[in-house]
């Protein structure tokens, strides 16, 4: 007999085991119903029943109510997988889901399993930034999109991130510059061009100064672009 999938199986029996490992660890029933609300919008009434229908587990998460969109910005690996690799949302709920379940049961507190305090969005995240260096952030974020319209724009690892197949480029606020994180091999070939910035280890650091070289920044991420599609 062909296994089943994980989509496939009885949800009330995956929902239990979730909640017996949270349990074996001294969490609670109510904690994992209260990730369960915020990753997908049940309340544990309507979780309570979907379980009593009998629905699979691919059905819970397609029927759930709203997968909250800052589940994409939840990092790490899960039964051998990184999150943040995963394209198909209903995959990536469901893994989110393990992820979230396995902080808690590591003893990680309620408001930093739930991202409680940190940024969302991308506009959050410059929202929260000093106000003299917000211009200089906007425009690296603008300079990238307009180089690799494509790529996906999401927070991870906390800072502003675009993916292809990976993880393409990333740029983040510092005191007194921009962190572009574009990996060693960008930076490496690159280096003719990065007189004058400090670069190590897949990072340039570009001050907070006019102009700033936004055809440089360009010209890296749709490098990187490349580099990521083969």
């Amino acid at each position: 007999m062909a296994r089943k999938s994980i989509l496939e199986m009885n949800a009330a029996g995956v929902w239990e085991l979730l909640v017996q490992k949270a349990e074996k660890k001294g969490r609670t029933r109510a904690e994992v119903e209260e990730v369960m609300e915020w990753l997908t919008g049940y309340t544990p009434e309507q979780l309570r029943e979907q379980l009593e229908r009998g629905v699979d587990y691919g059905t819970l998460f397609r029927e759930a109510p709203e997968i909250n969109p800052r589940s994409r910005n939840v990092t790490g690996s899960i039964c051998g997988v990184r999150l943040e690799e995963i394209e198909d949302p209903l995959t990536h709920a469901i893994r989110c889901l393990d992820k979230l379940v396995d902080e808690l049961a590591k003893g990680r507190p309620m408001e930093k399993v739930l991202r409680v305090g940190e940024p969302g969005t991308v506009e959050e995240y410059l929202a929260a930034q000093e106000e003299r260096i917000r211009p200089y952030l906007e425009a690296v974020r603008d300079a990238i999109r307009q180089a690799i319209p494509q790529a996906r724009e999401i927070l991870s690892w906390g800072m502003p991130t675009y993916r292809r197949k990976g993880n393409v480029i990333h740029f983040a606020a510092a005191k007194n510059h921009v962190g572009l994180f574009p990996g060693d091999e960008a930076v490496a070939f690159f280096a003719p061009r990065l007189t004058g910035y400090r670069a190590s280890k897949g990072t340039i650091q570009i001050p907070y100064r006019d102009p700033m070289p936004l055809d440089l920044i360009r010209d890296i991420a749709l490098w990187s672009w490349e580099r990521d599609g083969g």
